[in-house]
């Protein structure tokens, strides 16, 4: 009586006894410490995996046999090949290579299956071109031969896209090129993939490099095209604003002074002639330095100007606050002189009443 453990490989469920279960378990972990530093080594192991639960899936008999053994494990090992088997000299990985391929020859045969890799409609002709070593493209003008002259092609081929499996995980592939799905041959199959893939992968790499590099200058210059229309917007802005101010602070001195009567600024007749042009001046200069002073950011952003000098800078900044002052204060003094107080008086004479003139004459 010996005691099992429950595993789950590939998503199947075995059961295995312990013994078995430290054999396997010491073999997968030389394995994924051998493919750790393998590019996209999960998918090497995936496959591994796959095909150790397809052989224990054939090792299970319903009633008869339900549990792993060791010797089970051991025959997996065997077929799987290990990793010291990578580490060989050159002369004894031939001779190991000899060795495994003839037990690939007496234990081993190609499955017909259909090849996902290399395909046009369901992978058939491929499929029947590695089973019959042939290349896919003679089986496909025979197959073309079939359809045009006797017209039993598209019959057949159907006919094998039903019947034949679809090539899916890597232990396929090699059964299907008649090869033993084992370590080696999964490394080296996996190899090949990645030699085929790299000169698309590093076309597609420089396509993309290419294509990004050239959005991405177009976008900039774009984007600085757009914040050059919208700099020099606000700089004509800016410039306009200041002009009509200053135009508008003439024509409102010119009222005040009385030389024109079309210009008055509102609440300016009510001031002293001193007040109302020092009002006017210290309005226009309170609007006029902001959009002063964003001028000159417009200006040093697109042409690169120079800084403004510290002390111009500090006496538009005390110029402003003087004028925002006065402002405030000649805005009250027009208030008070809008100022006004009235009292109404309203006198009524009263009627006698008949009540009052009864009391009167009783008094």
């Amino acid at each position: 009586m010996n005691k099992t453990i429950i595993i789950n490989i590939n998503s199947i469920v075995f059961h295995i006894e312990e013994e078995a279960y430290e054999v396997l378990r010491s073999y997968m972990i030389d394995i994924k410490k051998h493919f750790a530093k393998t590019q996209d080594s999960e998918e090497i192991l995936m496959d591994i995996e796959n095909r150790i639960a397809e052989m224990f899936s054939e090792k299970i008999q319903q009633g008869k046999k339900e549990v792993i053994s060791l010797e089970d494990v051991h025959h997996v090992i065997e077929q799987m090949g290990t990793v010291n088997d990578f580490d060989i000299e050159a002369e004894e990985t031939t001779s190991q290579e000899h060795r495994y391929d003839s037990q690939a020859s007496a234990a081993f045969h190609k499955k017909l299956m259909r090849n996902p890799d290399d395909k046009i409609l369901g992978g058939v002709c491929s499929g029947l071109g590695a089973y019959f070593g042939l290349e896919a493209k003679w089986v496909r003008i025979i197959f073309l031969c079939f359809f045009f002259f006797a017209g039993t092609g598209f019959m057949l081929y159907a006919v094998l896209w039903v019947v034949m499996p679809l090539a899916v995980t890597r232990a396929d592939k090699l059964a299907m090129k008649g090869e033993m799905p084992n370590l080696q041959n999964f490394k080296k199959s996996f190899e090949e993939e990645l030699q085929s893939l790299d000169p698309h992968l590093s076309k597609a790499k420089s396509e993309i490099a290419k294509g990004t590099s050239f959005c991405g200058n177009f976008i900039c210059k774009l984007g600085k095209l757009f914040a050059q229309v919208i700099g020099i917007a606000v700089l004509i802005f800016c410039a306009m604003t200041i002009l009509g101010l200053l135009i508008g602070c003439v024509g409102f001195i010119t009222g005040v002074l009385g030389y024109q009567n079309e210009m008055v600024f509102p609440g300016t007749e009510a001031l002293p002639t001193y007040q109302a042009i020092l009002a006017l001046v210290a309005g226009t200069l309170a609007i006029a330095i902001p959009f002063a002073a964003l001028l000159h950011i417009m200006l040093r952003l697109l042409f690169k100007t120079k800084p403004m000098n510290t002390y111009v800078s500090l006496g538009l900044w005390a110029t402003w606050i003087t004028s925002v002052i006065a402002v405030i204060f000649f805005s009250l003094m027009g208030a008070q002189e809008y100022k006004e107080s009235s009292t109404i008086k309203v006198e009524k004479e009263l009627a006698v009443s008949a009540a009052l003139s009864f009391f009167r004459k009783r008094c």
